[in-house]
């Protein structure tokens, strides 16, 4: 959002997540456990769904084929998230709507800028609170807790872990 975009959604099944969004200035936070994402997506762009979609996710699950499906014709599905090794479906509307399925990897360069350059400017201009974005601290005595919690486990919700020495 604070590079430019009008309007900014996420889906996702994490509260946390969802209440850190809102809090950071997106328009639209929907629990995907509990909530029809597309129909959402379509009452906020009147139809015509969003011009740009993210996988952040992969996995096996269908998150990429689902960007697919909810972007306006000839735009695009990022796709951030990780593949296992297997086939991977992009469903009929791939080529009908002519979507570019665009590769992007969270070391890469924003024309001729290292996104990492672009978020420590972001942090030190204060664009957006880094802070807040810690759900949890663990001492390093305690790294292997840090990890269950990164990993989600137990019903444990974080957004980022850190290792505190």
């Amino acid at each position: 959002k604070w590079a430019g975009a009008s309007m900014v959604a996420i889906a996702t099944r994490s509260k946390l997540a969802r209440d850190l969004a809102l809090s950071s200035g997106i328009d639209i936070a929907i629990d995907s456990s509990q909530e029809d994402v597309a129909g959402r997506l379509m009452e906020a762009t009147h139809g015509l769904g969003p011009d740009v979609a993210f996988d952040a996710v992969g996995g096996g699950q269908r998150y990429a084929q689902k960007g697919i499906e909810l972007v306006r014709r000839g735009r695009k599905v990022g796709v951030l998230g990780g593949f296992p090794a297997q086939r991977t479906d992009l469903g009929g509307d791939y080529l009908i709507k002519e979507v570019a399925l665009v590769a992007c990897f969270s070391y890469a360069r924003w024309g001729a800028i290292s996104e990492f350059q672009i978020a420590l400017d972001g942090l030190a201009d204060g664009k957006f609170n880094g802070r807040q974005y810690i759900s949890r601290r663990f001492p390093l005595d305690e790294i292997a807790q840090a990890f269950e919690a990164a990993q989600h486990k137990d019903g444990q919700d974080a957004i980022k872990v850190s290792i505190v020495f």
